[in-house]
């Protein structure tokens, strides 16, 4: 690069030569010895690297004005007055009383949500990705801000990309990396703290309601903000993290209903007992950990990748564990901090009922993981009232229902009149009654046929899955002028027959179509819109 020559304002504006050049070599005068061009100075090398957590740089700010380095996106600023959730349609929600752990949707909520404030120098990336790619001074993760107890508000980026940040098979974004320190933000960029789950810095709370928001669901709208019980955080002005005292004998295997429940700073609920993270172990790279494990069969061992950590136990078999815990074979020996070796660590979820005590089985029927095979060690009950040992007594509120194909003719406890979105969610002869363009439904009491029905009911046989190849039998008993769901349609408008019944119409008797009020602007169904069914024109 040239060496820039300081000139005067006016001499540059009035020279075509540019100011930039080098000056040529003046002709030595009487008596002076010709020098030539003056000597060039010494190469000065490539620039130094950028700092990480500096703006451009990935996981830096890009406030307004600034460029991010070549291949990275400005995320822009998203923190305004009126950005709540209620602009995402997240109403408040109250519960439900004759539904207890459901909820009844009301106003929009007024929690303010901070997204990348002072804009975010990224690029999408994948969290399921076996070897990260956001570089050295980032990682990549999915959340905006983290869990009530640690960060903002806990929602995944998806829900925030307008911009088309995320490529296919991606589902995060890369954040700056950091030290978790619970005295400080760990570092991070102006508007952040650092998360102790990840090591990366996410939103910072920006208030004590918004560290107390929780979330719950009607089937009216689907999702609603409510709050934590006793509104038990408070927003840290110098760490910016939702904090809270520790409770009254809170210690490592207390049991939790959440993090409220668990040691300040580093306490964390883990299937329904306490943990902490970001623990000190024999690993280097743990070393620097700001709590520690108990020192007998518990271990301080990574979790998920970029130096984060959590006490966990130790155990030979399940019986070593929690209940719902399972006993997973680490493969080779683990010692404790006492020198002790063990078989494995006790984690969620299961893979088999191996790895389960006795009395429990591995309940891989409700979806909670990516991997549809695991699940979660639960008691098992007697379907055919036959005695079976071990077998628990199911709530009033559920239903026994036979484990398919286990040798033992175990079954396993499920709720009745739940929520639910197809027939399979279902228990004990009940089905999906799905009413709202949320897709939301009840499970209620199915219908093979009329005679199942009331008088003046049809039973109306819906398919909620008309792909799988599978003929349903089972129904629900409908009357004329009834609720129903206004079909999703596709992009060219033709209506799905998900939630349609067999006979094509749109859980309605026969002749009677479903009538929703309708958006002028799209000439869909409005958001969350239920229909009436009507007689046909």
């Amino acid at each position: 690069m040239k060496k820039l020559v300081p000139c005067v304002i006016a001499t540059c504006l009035l020279l075509t030569t540019a100011c930039d050049d080098e000056p040529p070599a003046q002709d030595a005068g009487p008596g002076e010895i010709d020098a030539g061009p003056p000597a060039p100075e010494p190469d000065a090398g490539p620039p130094e690297p950028m700092a990480c957590n500096t703006v451009g740089r990935s996981g830096g700010t890009c406030r307004a004005g600034s460029q991010c380095v070549t291949g990275l996106t400005c995320y822009g600023e998203n923190v305004r007055a009126d950005l709540t959730l209620g602009t995402f349609e997240i109403p408040d929600g109250t519960e439900d009383p004759a539904h207890p752990g459901e909820y009844l949707p009301g106003e929009p909520s007024t929690i303010p949500v901070a997204v990348t404030p002072g804009g975010l120098c990224t690029e999408g990336c994948s969290t399921e990705a076996a070897a990260d790619t956001c570089g050295s001074c980032s990682f990549c993760n999915d959340a905006i801000g983290g869990p009530s107890a640690f960060g903002a508000i806990g929602l995944d980026v998806s829900v925030f990309d307008a911009t088309d940040l995320l490529g296919a098979g991606e589902d995060g974004v890369c954040r700056a990396r950091c030290e978790f320190d619970p005295a400080t933000d760990g570092g991070c960029p102006t508007g952040s703290t650092c998360d102790p789950r990840t090591n990366t810095c996410v939103e910072r709370c920006l208030t004590d309601a918004q560290c107390n928001v929780s979330f719950g669901t009607s089937v009216e709208v689907g999702l609603v903000a409510t709050r934590v019980p006793g509104e038990p955080y408070t927003c840290s002005m110098t760490t910016g993290r939702c904090e809270h005292p520790t409770p009254s004998g809170a210690t490592l295997g207390t049991d939790c209903d959440s993090d409220a429940d668990c040691e300040a700073s580093n306490g964390f609920c883990f299937a329904g007992h306490c943990s902490r993270l970001h623990c000190a172990g024999s690993d280097g790279a743990l070393a620097g950990g700001t709590a520690t494990c108990a020192a007998d069969a518990m271990a301080c061992v990574r979790l998920g990748g970029n130096g984060s950590s959590a006490c966990v136990g130790l155990c030979d078999t399940a019986d070593d564990c929690f209940a719902d815990q399972a006993c997973d074979p680490a493969g080779s020996p683990v010692m404790d901090a006492s020198g002790r070796a063990w078989a494995g660590l006790c984690v969620l979820p299961c893979s088999g009922d191996s790895e389960c005590q006795m009395d429990r089985v591995c309940d891989a029927t409700v979806q909670r993981f990516n991997n549809a095979s695991l699940g979660i060690c639960a008691p098992f009950c007697d379907p055919g009232a036959t005695g079976l040992a071990g077998a628990v007594t199911c709530e009033a509120s559920e239903a026994c229902v036979a484990i398919p194909g286990d040798a033992m003719g175990r079954g396993l406890c499920k709720a009745q009149d739940n929520l639910c979105a197809v027939h399979e969610v279902c228990a004990n002869g009940q089905a999906c009654r799905v009413v709202g363009a949320n897709l939301n439904g009840r499970c209620e009491d199915g219908c093979t046929g009329a005679a199942d029905c009331a008088a003046g009911e049809q039973c109306l046989i819906v398919d909620t899955d008309p792909d799988d190849g599978v003929a349903q039998t089972i129904g629900v008993c409908v009357a004329p002028g009834g609720a129903c769901s206004p079909s999703p349609r596709r992009a060219d408008g033709t209506p799905l027959r998900l939630l349609r019944g067999v006979d094509g119409s749109a859980q309605c008797v026969p002749g009677q179509v479903c009538v929703a009020p309708i958006d002028g602007m799209t000439g869909m169904p409005t958001v969350n819109a239920m229909g009436t069914c009507m007689d046909a024109p």
